[in-house]
């Protein structure tokens, strides 16, 4: 009587631990968390429309780099040059990138050209952009800033910046708040349209969300719930022994 009770013990110690086990495996287990990809096309909104805070993820500026207090709105504008917008009819505009009239070259106020200022961390950016006017060949500036706009890095498109080619550029700058773009040399000929990015991917999350509770609290039920039955199971091997 006494083996068959404790081989009953036994067999309800294992199912219990192997129900706990599952469940602190997923509470101990890293959650990731969902990217987020946004468009701001320029097409989907009618001509004129102001643009500089269709999404709260990020503001549209157009800064001249006089110490910003020249930066006006960026609106929904047809293209004036060829072959036009690089999607559709509507784009951002014509922007030149560089310095302005400034005295401080570090920092965000100073610089000219197309400005994205981001409410929260994002992994990349792109933002399409074509030389519509300048026969020459004309590269697109990039400028990137940090949180308290200072700047932390700076380039050029790849490309060979002929007229009327279309061309990616595909950014990724670690602590990036603020970018900045433009046509090479203060030239306004550059213009640019379609703006993609991802929010910051939350990754390494190990607190307990809901679902976890939830899968928590669904084992402590099963637990209460298959434990009438054990407790019959050991009951009945009891009585049995019992009457022989």
């Amino acid at each position: 009587m006494n083996s068959r009770i404790s081989h009953c013990r036994v067999v309800t110690a294992r199912w219990l631990a192997s129900v706990s086990t599952v469940v602190l495996l997923y509470l101990s287990c890293p959650i990731a968390g969902y990217a987020t990809l946004i468009t701001i096309e320029p097409d989907d909104y009618a001509e004129g429309s102001d643009l500089s805070f269709v999404s709260s993820y990020v503001r549209l500026r157009a800064l001249s780099g006089d110490s910003g207090t020249a930066s006006g709105p960026v609106y929904a504008v047809r293209s004036t040059g060829l072959p036009g917008a690089p999607t559709g009819a509507l784009g951002f505009g014509k922007h030149p990138g560089g310095l302005g009239l400034c005295s401080t070259p570090a920092r965000l106020e100073c610089h000219m050209g197309l400005g994205f200022t981001f409410s929260q961390p994002i992994d990349w950016i792109s933002l399409l952009a074509v030389n519509t006017d300048y026969s020459p060949g004309l590269q697109a500036a990039w400028f990137a800033f940090d949180v308290d706009d200072e700047l932390i890095d700076s380039g050029f498109s790849l490309g060979s910046g002929a007229l009327g080619e279309v061309f990616s550029i595909d950014l990724a700058v670690p602590g990036a708040a603020t970018y900045v773009f433009g046509g090479a040399d203060s030239i306004a000929a550059m213009e640019f349209d379609r703006l993609s990015f991802q929010l910051k991917t939350a990754v390494g999350v190990s607190a307990p969300d809901a679902m976890a509770l939830s899968i928590l609290g669904f084992a402590f039920c099963l637990m209460r719930i298959a434990g009438g039955p054990i407790r019959r199971v050991a009951y009945s091997m009891l009585r049995h022994a019992s009457w022989r």
